[in-house]
């Protein structure tokens, strides 16, 4: 009983310890994302105003950004509390809440990585079109929005 008391305390410990780190992470990344959220409505407010009107060439050098970052999140406290059995020592609704919790970063990190997919597809779209030359056609416009639509 003595090592599966040191066992929870332990895993309480790092965990915790895990969590408010992760949690400082998040905060910052969650001002990171609004910016980058802002930017991407600027390249399709840019590119949906080209293909708009077409005929107005003030509109063909938009300034158009795609930039992401990626916040990475500890996890080593969840797979050892994991791996130890210490969440099975623990009472239900804890080992829940630490559950949750840690299903919660996953559902962010497939979001940012969906989000990376999609800006690289940008990027790739604005490197095969060229439009530096000054003739963003409304097809080059319509390429480019795909990514950025999703």
């Amino acid at each position: 009983m003595h090592r599966e008391h040191t066992l929870v305390k332990e895993a309480r410990a790092t965990l915790r310890e895990e969590i408010e780190h992760n949690a400082t992470s998040l905060t910052g990344a969650l001002k990171t994302i609004a910016e980058e959220r802002a930017s991407i409505k600027n390249d399709i407010d840019a590119l949906t105003k080209i293909q708009e009107r077409l005929q107005d060439k003030t509109l063909q050098n938009p300034d158009l950004n795609a930039s992401y970052s990626i916040q990475s999140l500890h996890e080593a406290a969840w797979k050892t509390a994991q791996a130890t059995g210490a969440l099975a020592y623990m009472p239900y609704a804890e080992s829940q809440r630490y559950t949750g919790l840690y299903e919660s970063q996953q559902a962010f990190l497939a979001y940012q990585d969906k989000t990376l997919e999609d800006e690289a597809q940008f990027l790739g779209v604005i490197a095969k079109v060229n439009f530096s030359n000054g003739n963003i056609t409304p097809e080059k416009a319509s390429a480019a929005l795909g990514p950025l639509g999703i």
